[in-house]
């Protein structure tokens, strides 16, 4: 049988069932918004296979910014590090020298103290 001959007995079917001429007529001549409208399993799959490859780019999109940001703040870590590294150098320089010059006078006023004890 016709799909043509299956609408025509549906359509009269429906309508002895008691549904108006244009009820009956919906119902059976099309979907709403016509057979284009109907979604089909390869639409799907077409659609899901796009939303994966948009999903898949903004990934990857996401992965480089990330690496970028991580790079950046890679080198602003050694930058502080650097500055560390020269701060604690100018520090030990510093004491150092700090530590000789109360060594010398220390020495000088023990020297001075001996001298002072010897005299009297």
């Amino acid at each position: 049988m016709a799909v043509d001959d299956i609408s025509v007995r549906t359509r009269r079917e429906l309508e002895e069932a008691g549904l108006s001429v244009e009820s009956a007529s919906y119902l059976v001549d099309r979907p709403p918004g016509g057979w284009g409208s109907l979604v089909t399993r390869d639409y799907l799959r077409a659609e899901i296979g796009d939303t994966r490859a948009e999903l898949r780019a903004e990934i990857a999109g996401a992965k480089v910014e990330l690496r970028a940001e991580v790079a950046a703040v890679g080198e602003k870590v050694a930058a502080v590090s650097a500055k560390v590294d020269a701060l604690a150098a100018e520090l030990r320089k510093e004491m150092q020298e700090q530590t000789r010059w109360l060594t010398g006078a220390l020495l000088v006023t023990i020297t001075v103290i001996t001298v002072i004890l010897r005299v009297t």
